[in-house]
């Protein structure tokens, strides 16, 4: 069992952000942003995910366990967006 997963994202290279929704589990938490971008296959096989929208931002971001989170912030976090 993984835990608790975080969304994690940055807007237009900005500092990133921890969501204040919380899920239950990585496809939860791919869903809720697939929904968001309206588009399926956005996450790549990590969770990670990088994408423009149609007026020019671009986003970038993962989902990640607490105990992932904690560890990624001690080596200075990026999320893996390949």
């Amino acid at each position: 069992m993984i835990g608790t997963i975080l969304l994690l994202f940055s807007m237009n290279g900005q500092p990133a952000e921890v969501s204040e929704r919380l899920f239950d589990s990585l496809d939860e938490c791919k869903e809720f942003v697939e929904t968001l971008v309206q588009q399926d296959n956005v996450l790549n096989s990590d969770y990670g995910f990088y994408f423009r929208t149609g007026d020019g931002y671009f986003f970038k971001g993962q989902c990640i366990s607490v105990g992932d989170y904690n560890l990624m912030m001690r080596e200075n976090w990026e999320p893996d967006t390949k």
